[in-house]
């Protein structure tokens, strides 16, 4: 999957998340990037990426994003992401759950024009 605005992307992120697509997910993802785990740790690891993408995808959430707020660098290579909304899911004890989000993403773009994360915080910085 291959996104060319940079304000999509959360949408298409959360796309694969519903779709319970981990490999389409990833693909959205810079190599290296730094990802912010649930735990609060930074790692920049594909296998614990993939972990802890695979824990949501678990959820097989409903994903709605209420707000996505984008701010583009001045040389259009770099933006920054906001979203904010709400993941419905089944819990790991089989109960339904809702849980709020608030992201924060630097995505940068490719060399064919699209657009990756280089840095995601699914929490927004909330454990900082």
């Amino acid at each position: 999957m291959k996104v060319f605005d940079p304000r999509e992307i959360d949408a298409a992120v959360s796309r694969a998340f519903e779709e319970g697509d981990i490999e389409e997910a990833l693909t959205l993802y810079e190599e290296g990037c730094a990802f912010v785990r649930f735990s609060g740790e930074v790692t920049t690891s594909a296998a614990d990426i993939r972990a802890e993408i695979g824990g949501l995808i678990a959820m097989k959430p409903k994903v709605t994003l209420d707000e996505v707020a984008v701010i583009e660098s001045v040389d259009g290579k770099l933006a920054t992401t906001r979203a904010r909304g709400r993941i419905d899911g089944t819990g790991p004890d089989g109960q339904p759950m809702s849980v709020p989000f608030h992201t924060l993403a630097v995505v940068r773009k490719q060399a064919d024009g699209s657009w990756r994360f280089a840095i995601d915080d699914p929490q927004g910085s909330a454990k900082s």
